[in-house]
């Protein structure tokens, strides 16, 4: 799924910095005729297209939808904008913070104004002004600039991604507990899907079946070890009586190799409780880079947007 970005302002009308003006005109004209499948304008890191300098003529994303707006008594352009991985990575940077729009004032000699193209620019915000750029070899005009926010973008980008490791650390720190995973929908989430607990649910079925076998096991094992433990008392023959010709109880009776047998059974059933035990505990362990309880673990994972 592409990123865009919600409506950013691109040029407001009125005079620029060194004299020149945007007029009304202008920008209800972009609104009005832009269109992506007569001519989509791209996004251009600081108004460059040459595969010679250090962008190397790469775009940076392009311009999807044109409108205009009366904000304060005075006509906005308002763009929305699909950046790529160049854009979004220069502005999580903290660069090229601003846009400069690319307007030709008569688009294939009609008279009126369209959209070319759009910048994104370095200008110091600490001179509290915008700046303006025009080309001086380009017959297109750089308009005044404005800045460029894509926090939308970049925070739903990696929503569901915080969503899976709050998930996960809530459900090991609170012993097995999973929240409330219904998100709440938005305008910017609509096309997320919720994150899905039917893994977590097999997960904890397999892991109660487990616990319910071993403690038949063991359930079992104590019983014949009381039998065990029973038959070697009973079968203990008394020093101060001796049995004369008194013929042996026929299936009553366990011979050394048949107790042998009985305890080598015995000794593999430990055994496999004991594996049994081992994966058992592995699977409760933490995970890799939890914080373990008491240090944390409680509160919800952050995670740091880019």
């Amino acid at each position: 799924m592409s990123k865009k970005s919600g409506w950013k302002i691109a040029a407001t009308e009125g005079a620029t910095i060194d004299g020149r003006t945007i007029t009304k005109q202008w920008i209800l004209d972009m609104a009005d005729q832009y269109s992506t499948t007569e001519y989509g304008a791209l996004i251009w890191p600081e108004h460059s297209r040459s595969r010679w300098d250090k962008f190397e003529g790469k775009n940076w994303g392009t311009v999807d939808e044109v409108k205009a707006e009366k904000r304060a008594g005075k006509y906005r352009l308002l763009v929305k904008l699909s950046p790529n991985k160049y854009l979004l990575n220069a502005n999580a940077d903290g660069q090229k913070l601003f846009m400069s729009i690319e307007p030709n004032p008569d688009y294939c000699g009609s008279g009126r104004c369209y959209l070319m193209g759009l910048a994104v620019t370095d200008s110091p915000a600490s001179t509290g002004t915008t700046l303006l750029k025009f080309s001086t070899d380009s017959e297109h005009e750089y308009s005044q600039l404005e800045e460029l926010d894509l926090s939308d973008v970049m925070e739903r980008d990696h929503s569901l991604i915080a969503s899976a490791f709050s998930t996960i650390a809530h459900f090991f720190s609170s012993g097995g507990q999973l929240p409330n995973l219904a998100p709440t929908p938005s305008d910017s989430d609509k096309d997320e899907e919720p994150m899905n607990t039917e893994q977590f649910n097999q997960m904890m079925g397999k892991l109660n079946d487990i616990e319910t076998k071993q403690n038949e096991l063991e359930e079992k094992q104590t019983e014949f070890a009381s039998q065990v433990e029973q038959f070697s008392i009973q079968g203990k023959p008394e020093t101060d009586v001796k049995p004369e010709d008194e013929p042996e109880p026929k299936g009553e009776s366990i011979t050394a190799e048949q107790f042998s047998q009985v305890n080598e059974k015995l000794n593999t059933l430990l055994t496999k409780q004991g594996e049994m035990e081992t994966q058992f505990n592995a699977l409760k362990q933490e995970l890799p880079n939890q914080a373990p309880a008491g240090e944390g673990a409680g509160n919800q994972t952050k995670v740091e947007t880019f």
